[in-house]
């Protein structure tokens, strides 16, 4: 979560620059992806992994790993 946080709030000054340009939900919705996929990428990389397996009923992997 700390690290979540840290990555919204790093987008708060690349939002303050664009913001006259672009409507606020867009920049909301892309520092949330952006945020999402640099903490997933991290957890694949240095955590368990994802196997093939996982892959096969995606749904049963948020199941089992919350």
């Amino acid at each position: 979560m700390l690290q979540f946080s840290a990555l919204v709030a790093g987008f708060v000054s690349l939002g303050a620059r664009v913001a006259y340009l672009i409507d606020p939900a867009a920049i909301t919705a892309l520092r949330f992806v952006l945020a999402g996929a640099i903490i997933g990428g991290t957890w694949v990389i240095v955590g368990p992994g994802l196997n093939r397996h996982d892959f096969r009923a995606s749904w049963r992997l948020l199941l089992c790993r919350v």
